[in-house]
């Protein structure tokens, strides 16, 4: 009783406290409910996805799938990083910065995690038959792919906000296509996009937070004169 009500007080007085439970919830726990939600549901819905199969989509997702692709991504990252130096744009750097070293650091953790976990192994998709030796060892949890793309998307989409909605549509469609091409299960997927979103969101709150004042300049900024 005297632990509840210390606790109870603690968080009345001090209402950050409040906020940084919430944040580590949203951050944390709801993500964990859900993947452990989905790890129970992986057969039945990548069954149901396989089954929505047509020459269309085939297309569709074939042309998708380069959203998720290392190589864009770090030509993307570059591209950007060269564009705000050239034409002295301190977003355009920014992002640029921000979304080149979060690709490294999670596609690390993805090449790390994947053969320590081996979570739901290459004979979950293949026969014995039509797997390659050197790729047996390597689990598909979470999804490479997916990690790119929602690093590529978390770091657009958190400098410019109107990008967020058509950002955030687009990696749910990477997702599927890891599926659809029964490539991962939507667990791998769920844990790739969740990772490309927290490696960005640690990064920008710790090295690359501005004020609210320099956001503002940076929409109205001008190329230096030449």
């Amino acid at each position: 009783m005297v632990t509840g009500s210390f606790i109870a007080e603690k968080l009345q007085a001090s209402p950050n406290t409040r906020n940084r439970i919430a944040g580590v919830a949203g951050k944390f726990v709801v993500p964990f409910v859900v993947l452990l939600i989905l790890f129970a549901l992986d057969y039945p819905l990548r069954a149901a996805v396989r089954h929505q199969q047509a020459p269309f989509l085939d297309h569709f997702f074939d042309i998708i799938k380069y959203s998720g692709n290392v190589i864009v991504g770090f030509s993307l990252a570059f591209v950007l990083i060269g564009l705000g130096k050239f034409a002295s744009r301190t977003r355009l750097l920014r992002v640029g910065k921000l979304m080149l070293i979060s690709l490294i650091i999670s596609n690390v953790v993805v090449l790390v995690a994947k053969p320590l976990l081996d979570i739901h192994p290459r004979n979950d998709f293949y026969a014995a038959a039509q797997q390659h030796p050197q790729e047996e060892r390597w689990g598909r949890f979470p999804s490479g792919d997916t990690t790119v793309a929602f690093s590529i998307i978390a770091s657009l989409a958190a400098e410019f906000p109107p990008l967020l909605i058509p950002c955030y549509a687009l990696g749910v469609l990477v997702g599927v296509e890891r599926v659809y091409f029964n490539l991962h299960f939507f667990s791998d997927v769920f844990a790739g996009a969740w990772l490309g979103i927290v490696v960005v969101n640690v990064l920008r709150q710790k090295y690359f937070s501005i004020k609210a004042e320099a956001i503002e300049s940076d929409w109205k900024e001008t190329p230096a004169p030449l």
